[in-house]
């Protein structure tokens, strides 16, 4: 035998019945011209037409009549929104019982109108009388009712209210509020009953298997059902497809949409042969329902069912209003624990500490009997919690959930094999992650609080009929049931301050980590520093035993001058041959001095650009500022340009109209650009010296610009230029502390005596073109060098 649970009823096509409830008629247009294109099957019997299927892809004028059907069309028309009409009402030929025959007598009906799958549905009903006693004393049922439910602001008292009054307009014998809890389940919080009604169903709870899925959701969409007579039989509809889109017609909003036979089923169970249903809707959710049964069919009007709509609108806004509300009032509460909990935090070394310094305010701010704190690794316990052994297991557990900040349960053994181990101390558990995939997050605890539970019948399930057939629940004798390893609910309001003081921990976890790294940064910054100074010391000591023999050598070249102005003015007194050739001797030795003078000055230069490259200091810290690239080149242009001209050498300057701004270090490209075009101005000595700005490149995270500086200088032959750049980095780049003054001095010397600048006075030594490529490259680019001996060189 197939057993009968909610998963069964959820297949059950409740929303495409293909059929609808015989108290109304449905026509389903095709728009704008009104063609009908499926009808109820009862349309027939009802308006006296022989054959049903001659009304299909007839005009709709065909069966209201043109004068009606004119006067819709416009309506329609000037409406757009076809729920502005309901109800519509017209008069037209019925067919009406007589004692000895049916004839066809005008009557009147009412309209109401949705569109579904591309059709316009019409509904139609018999209309009530609308004489103005009726008008009249219906508008003041409804004005009684709105005032007293406006005056009333507590919850339960409202609902209570709301139910007497829909029970007043409809006149049901018996009408419930229901209201669901987190499982779906559904309790009777309020009940007006006829006297002759012996048993109450107020305080009762029903399962949530009663109310399949796709009905709740079905409430969720139309806010009212009504079903006259329990004991009617379905009228199908002709053709049971929809022609538009060849699937059967969806009445999820149709007032008539006949109600499964499961349903209809329970209501024989209960002993109910009439009902009718109202939504009670809560921040989008069923909150509940208002029931509405009668021991005997019964017919309620348009109007009636209307108003009660209205009603339970009305009764679910205030619901939500007094919900805020309530919560407002809770967070208020406890927002006094979570202040505590986070100036605590501030004021200690480690958020941990602070926040297990005040345990009473960690576990009053939920109303928790225990917490833990678990985190890198570590598990830290307040109150009355579970032993490690099962913390530790509980914390894999969640870390196998699906990703959430948040969660709640009030019976851990539903997520738990060992729950029940524990449920003296931890039968709730509320969690809030700081890192669920490694288990950090705080825990709070409730022990299990045993409840005993009335239920509207023991048969939660139910089972099959005879024939196989799912059939619901038949017993709705009370049954007491007392659950246990359940705690007390957790609210809204602990979900939302728990998720606030996570907040907070991270806030906190994000100032100590800053901190630590500032202060591990400061200590960085000042053993550099110190570092710094060091080298700094070390270099100027060098440099200064470096000067000191340049100084001598200047000072001696400037002696020897003074000496050979000296021995040409003695030698203007001689003649003779021997005075020509000594005075060729002498022409040879200024050329020499000269050429040791210029040794000292390039040797100078040298020092002071090894005093001012320091790999290890401010050089590698980057000042990333916007700045339009086209300025730097323009300035370092300016700087060079009435040099180079009185010269006789020609300067290009090629740079993009359309300023390129970039975000960079300008004032070490500025640096690279004055290096590279100061070394162009040295080494040429006629032609032509340009400066261009080429191509952009982009990157998701850069942008590579091309700057080139071309000479028609002196140039460099391969070897030269592979040289320039191959050298050991220990040479310039290395922290000076690891050589020692020997060797510095050295390379000093190496440079000066290799021929760059002792054997050739036209070369240089390459330090600034080093300099200027770590520069480039601190910068994420390089600095290339292509040229040909005594010819065209580029940068």
């Amino acid at each position: 035998m197939s057993k009968y649970n909610e998963t069964n009823c959820d297949r059950e096509p409740i929303r495409i019945p293909g059929c609808i409830q015989p108290h109304g008629i449905l026509i389903c247009l095709k728009e704008p011209e009104m063609t009908i294109l499926q009808v109820s099957q009862n349309i027939g019997e009802r308006l006296g037409f022989e054959r049903v299927e001659d009304l299909l892809y007839q005009n709709l004028g065909r069966v209201v009549g043109e004068d009606s059907y004119n006067n819709l069309c416009k309506r329609i028309s000037a409406e757009g929104d076809v729920a502005q009409l309901n109800p519509y009402s017209f008069v037209i030929p019925t067919m009406q019982k007589t004692q000895d025959t049916n004839v066809l007598i005008p009557t009147s009906w009412d309209a109401t109108f949705h569109r579904s799958g591309g059709l316009l549905l019409m509904e139609m009903e018999l209309s009530t009388s609308r004489n103005e006693d009726y008008l009249e004393a219906f508008y003041k049922k409804g004005k009684q009712s709105i005032t007293a439910l406006a005056g009333t602001h507590d919850v339960q008292l409202l609902t209570l209210m709301t139910v007497n009054e829909v029970a007043r307009i409809t006149g049901y014998d018996r009408v419930m509020a229901y209201r669901f809890d987190k499982d779906g389940h559904g309790e009777v919080v309020a009940e007006k009953k006829d006297d002759s009604l012996r048993e109450s169903f107020h305080g009762l709870r029903y399962p949530a298997t009663d109310i399949p899925k796709q009905a709740r959701e079905l409430y969720l969409k139309n806010w009212i059902r009504v079903i006259p007579d329990r004991s009617y039989q379905p009228v199908p509809i002709i053709p049971p497809n929809n022609p538009l889109t060849d699937e059967p017609l969806d009445l999820s909003f149709a007032w008539s949409r006949s109600v499964s036979p499961i349903h209809l089923q329970y209501l024989k169970n209960m002993g109910v042969e009439a009902s009718m249903s109202i939504s009670l809707v809560v921040e989008g959710k069923l909150w509940g329902l208002i029931a509405c049964h009668n021991s005997h069919p019964r017919y309620v009007p348009y109007e009636a069912r209307s108003m009660c709509e209205f009603l339970g609108q009305m009764l679910s806004w205030h619901i939500d209003t007094s919900a805020a509300s309530m919560l407002a009032e809770q967070l208020h509460a406890s927002r006094h624990h979570t202040t505590i909990l986070y100036n605590a935090m501030s004021l200690s070394e480690t958020w941990i500490t602070g926040l297990l310094a005040q345990p009473d305010q960690l576990l009053g701010m939920v109303g928790a009997t225990g917490a833990a704190v678990c985190y890198d690794r570590q598990i830290f316990r307040v109150g009355k919690t579970p032993p490690l052994e099962s913390l530790v297991e509980l914390v894999e557990i969640y870390k196998k959930f699906p990703p959430c900040k948040t969660l709640s349960t009030d019976c851990l053994a539903d997520h738990y094999d060992r729950g029940s181990e524990i449920k003296d101390t931890a039968s709730g558990v509320l969690a809030t992650f700081l890192s669920q995939a490694n288990g950090d997050a705080i825990l709070w605890f409730r022990p299990e609080v045993a409840k005993t539970v009335n239920w509207g019948g023991r048969d939660v399930k139910g089972a099959a009929d005879a024939h196989g057939n799912l059939a619901p629940r038949a017993s709705f004798a009370l049954w007491k049931e007392v659950l246990s390893g359940k705690s007390e609910t957790w609210q809204n309001s602990d979900e939302v301050v728990a998720s606030e003081l996570r907040h907070s921990v991270m806030e906190m976890v994000i100032k100590h980590r800053i901190k630590k790294a500032h202060d591990q940064e400061i200590l960085r910054v000042k053993i550099a520093e110190e570092d710094l100074r060091k080298q700094e010391e070390f270099i100027d000591t060098i440099c200064h035993e470096i000067r000191n023999p340049i100084n001598g050598i200047t000072g001696s070249v400037e002696l020897l001058r003074d000496q050979l102005t000296q021995i040409r003015a003695l030698m203007s007194t001689f003649q003779g041959a021997a005075t020509a050739e000594l005075s060729d001797s002498i022409e040879e030795i200024k050329l020499n001095i000269d050429s040791i003078a210029e040794c000292a000055e390039h040797q100078t230069m040298i020092t002071n650009d090894v005093l001012k490259f320091n790999v290890n200091g401010p050089a590698h810290e980057l000042v990333r500022v916007p700045f339009v690239v086209q300025t730097v080149i323009q300035q370092v242009a300016r700087m060079f340009v009435g040099k180079i001209q009185k010269r006789g050498i020609k300067f290009n300057l090629n740079v993009p109209a359309h300023p390129l701004v970039v975000r960079g270090d300008a004032q070490r490209l500025k640096q690279v650009v004055i290096n590279l075009v100061a070394n162009a101005v040295k080494f040429t000595e006629k032609g032509q010296i340009s400066v261009s700005m080429g191509k952009v490149l982009a990157t998701a995270q850069h942008k590579f610009i091309q700057i080139s500086v071309e000479d028609t200088g002196i140039g460099m032959t391969e070897d030269e230029r592979q040289a320039l750049f191959s050298g050991n980095s220990e040479e310039i780049g290395s922290p000076i502390k690891s050589r020692s003054a020997t060797n510095l001095s050295r390379t000093l010397s190496e440079v000066g005596s290799s021929g760059d600048l002792v054997g050739d006075m036209t070369r240089g030594g390459g330090l600034g073109l080093k300099i200027s490529r770590r520069n480039v490259q601190l910068m994420k680019g390089d600095l290339e060098i292509s040229s040909q001996k005594k010819c065209w060189k580029s940068i």
